[in-house]
């Protein structure tokens, strides 16, 4: 075997191996082995030297990595190019997270081999997603030319139609019709229409609004929609739906019909003549679907009953046929799991005497039999806790049952969320803090004993947040263990608790794993348009668009995750001045944040606790709206800090004007003092922000109207209380925060000695709330009626002690290390 293969079969075993260690994620053993190479050989090939750099990029070594890329780039057109070296330079590319830097290595790469059909895929896709529409279209005709796939002419139609979507008004129209001709001649000169096709075609009309023409598409090609799924039902359910939406009620009614007559049950084929109803008040549509139920459907479905039920209820909710309904679903169905979301709507159409008696056959139902028929007692409380007042023997009793159940899966999970919808409902009417700790007992009595109850730890992270329990709510996240959006959307709650009990570097590190699953999420999102290009589903490309834009870049868990980690980093121990000057200029988005929007998933919170009447997309609506104030806030300060710093007075000046308005426009809503707990994990307490001295006295310095004076005045505190002592803590960490930006912005200036005796100022109040909260082990705490309960009284005291004293050695490391730099 000569010198040179020997060579190559040990460059292949060094590969192999560095790939290895970068699978099990050891981007440090990987520099280590580059370096034993190059000691013995001297050089490496351009394969090697590749993975260096994608071991870099995974350190965050963000220069080291572009200096052996530069290197690479420079050579790219002699050395000699491999399957992967172009493999492992995209994937480099790829985790630098720079479109432009990807699009010039690609075109490097088929300037070296323009018959690298991999290569102008992926340069079309990224074409495609950074909208550069002309260079996409140039890609795909060429790709049409030199591989001669047909295929690619749906690219250019894909393309043409998201450039009229996301593009100008004039051109709008006649380039949805280019995209019509186009994919019409496709289908006529292909030899078999496929459902790519079909469902492409159909997109193009949905996105011009044009669904009574997509229906009439997906009619002309039913065959081949109904031969591509396997399942006739899909097709007529969607017909349907889009019927529905456009309120064709005869149009989908008659599809039902025929489904029905087919034998297919899909519920769809019921609810179009509801929504025909509930739009027209036409009863013949309630006729024709009392028929349907009496004569078409077997007996005792749940379909039929639950049709019967959404039926009786619109011809009179008074009747007792209607009442009659609800007791026959009960009898067949009032043990299945999902009993509650199907009895509830019609039960709270009853009138106050017939509900009563439903409650009470509830309730002897169970009575004939506790053992087996404890369902209907869930069911009895669920209705009873969603339809009547607060009531404090219904919350105990509930608790009573959830403890004499609690080894029993389900039920045991649906007493503990009635329990806590009871306890917090309690607690919003008479504010005995109490009711949260009884809450909070229960719930852990479940995380112990459920551990599929992912609703009981999701309500826990809401109370513990709240509550500053911050360490014990991050072992239940990790319990819970959210990926990606889910985290993004979930995770959002917890941000703005640790920025305001003055956990900041706790914070930089939470805001930095979400930062890092948007990037995942948008890298997951942009691999999934490329496969379905590549996959005959280039249909679905435009949801992925549609995802890719108003879930990912226009969000305000997006924006205002970038708002936090620019100020929190900030005030973080940093020393490098650019660094510091560059996360503030960061932060400042210069948005309408009127028309940002909010994608957190507070729905999961709404299946979990029973209100009556609780309207989750108001409430959406209105706890969004105080996130993008306070995002619109902390812009506003990152903007005037960034530009206070570069000495930008002018842009600072607009900067602070807008923050004026916003001050005075908003002062009056939000009072000066903390929010209650909530079951839905929303608060930002704006109010202790806006209105704490040191903000002010920030806006005064900023306003050049300075009148240094001592504003910081803590109550005094004497003995342990959890409620006041959580408050207290509350407002040191925020006086805290707006402490260390005075410091940051005005450290050098006459505020320097001020700022050193407000520092002096809050280590005295750390060491005050440090000998309050000491002097106690059992955190005064009330010993409760339940053996269970008073076990998690005990465990709760250790989460008290470990998560409250971090809190208090947080805020005490970083008023030293602020108070010591100035």
């Amino acid at each position: 075997m000569s010198s040179l293969m020997k060579s190559k079969i040990a460059d292949e075993k060094k590969i192999r191996k560095l790939v290895d260690l970068l699978e099990n994620n050891k981007p440090n053993l990987v520099l280590k082995e580059v370096a034993s190479f190059i000691k013995k050989q001297g050089s490496i090939p351009p394969q090697i030297e590749a993975l260096q750099a994608l071991a870099y990029i995974r350190l965050d070594r963000i220069d080291d990595a572009g200096v052996i890329l530069r290197k690479i780039e420079g050579n790219f057109d002699t050395i000699v190019l491999d399957k992967n070296l172009e493999d492992f330079l995209t994937i480099c590319y790829k985790e630098l997270k720079d479109e432009g830097s990807m699009i010039d290595h690609l075109n490097r790469l088929l300037k070296r081999d323009p018959q690298n059909e991999h290569a102008s895929n992926t340069l079309f896709n990224m074409y495609f997603l950074t909208k550069k529409w002309n260079e996409a279209r140039s890609i795909a005709a060429k790709m049409k030319q030199l591989f001669g796939n047909s295929r690619y002419i749906l690219y250019n139609i894909a393309v043409t139609a998201l450039e009229a979507h996301t593009g100008d008004d004039d051109m709008k129209e006649k380039r949805f019709m280019l995209a019509e001709r186009m994919l019409d001649k496709v289908i006529k000169d292909s030899a078999e229409v496929t459902r790519e096709h079909v469902e492409l075609f159909v997109q193009l009309l949905l996105l011009q609004g044009k669904k009574a023409e997509a229906i009439e598409k997906m009619d002309a090609y039913n065959d081949v929609l109904v031969r591509a799924y396997g399942n006739p039902e899909i097709v007529v359910s969607r017909k349907i739906e889009y019927c529905m939406s456009i309120n064709e009620f005869d149009k989908g009614i008659k599809y039902a019909q025929e489904a029905i007559i087919e034998g297919y049950t899909n519920f769809s084929y019921l609810q179009v003549y509801i929504k025909g109803y509930d739009e027209t008040k036409n009863k013949e549509y309630l006729e024709d679907l009392r028929e349907i139920l009496n004569e078409r459907l077997e007996e005792n479905t749940r379909n039929k009953l639950l049709g019967m039920m959404m039926c009786e209820c619109r011809f009179d909710s008074k009747d007792e046929k209607f009442y009659d309904s609800i007791l026959r679903y009960i009898h067949a169905f009032g043990k299945h799991p999902n009993a509650f979301t199907d009895v509830f709507p019609h039960a709270k159409q009853l009138p106050e005497d017939k509900l009563e008696r439903l409650l009470l056959t509830l309730k002897k139902l169970y009575e004939l039999n506790p053992s087996e028929n404890i369902s209907y007692r869930v069911l009895y409380n669920e209705l009873r806790s969603s339809l009547k007042s607060e009531d404090e023997t219904q919350a105990n009793e509930v608790v009573d049952l959830f403890i004499s159940t609690k080894n029993k899966g389900v039920i045991a999970n649906k007493f503990c969320h009635i329990g806590v919808s009871e306890l917090l409902k309690l607690y919003q009417k008479k504010h005995n803090f109490e009711c949260i700790l009884d809450a909070i007992y229960i719930l852990e009595i479940s995380r112990d004993t459920s551990p599929r109850n992912v609703y009981a730890r999701l309500m826990l992270i809401s109370l513990y947040t709240q509550l500053g329990f911050l360490n014990e709510a991050m072992t239940i996240w990790k319990e819970i263990d959210i990926k990606n959006i889910q985290y993004v959307t979930l995770g959002y709650m917890i941000l703005t608790c640790f920025e305001n009990f003055g956990r900041f570097d706790d914070g930089i590190k939470e805001l930095s794993h979400m930062t890092g699953d948007v990037d995942t999420c948008i890298n997951e999102t942009t691999d999934s348009t490329s496969k379905a290009f590549q996959n005959n589903a280039i249909d679905k490309v435009f949801n992925f668009r549609k995802f890719y834009e108003s879930q990912l870049e226009n969000n305000i868990v997006v924006h205002g995750s970038g708002t936090q980690l620019a100020l929190l980093s900030s005030l973080f121990p940093l020393t490098d001045e650019e660094v510091i000057t560059n996360t503030l200029k960061g932060g400042f988005f210069d948005i309408d944040w009127s028309v940002v929007t909010d994608n957190r998933d507070l729905s999961t919170f709404k299946q979990m606790l029973f209100f009556n009447n609780f309207d989750l997309e108001k409430f959406t609506s209105i706890t969004g709206n105080e996130s993008r104030i306070f995002m619109k806030f902390k812009s506003y300060i990152c903007g005037m800090a960034y530009n206070l710093r570069i000495e930008n007075r002018e842009m600072f000046e607009s900067i602070y004007q807008k923050l004026k308005v916003l001050v005075e426009t908003i002062k009056a809503k939000y009072v000066y003092e903390p929010t209650d707990i909530n079951g839905f994990p929303t608060n930002t307490e704006l109010g202790l922000h806006i209105h704490n001295p040191l903000f002010e006295l920030f806006m005064e310095a900023c306003g050049e109207s300075l009148k240094i004076k001592p504003v910081i005045v803590f109550d005094k505190i004497d003995k342990f209380d959890l409620w006041n002592f959580r408050n207290q803590l509350m407002h040191l960490g925020i006086t805290t925060y707006y402490c260390q930006l005075l410091s940051l912005l005005f450290g050098k200036t006459e505020m320097r000695q001020f700022l050193k005796d407000t520092f002096q100022t809050l280590i005295g109040r750390v060491n005050e709330l440090r000998v309050v909260f000491s002097s106690t082990n059992d955190y005064n705490l009330i010993k409760k009626n339940y053996d269970d309960m008073n076990v998690v009284q005990k465990k709760l005291c250790k989460i008290i002690r470990r998560d409250y004293s971090t809190t208090l050695e947080d805020l005490e490391s970083v008023i030293f290390f602020k108070m010591n730099k100035l």
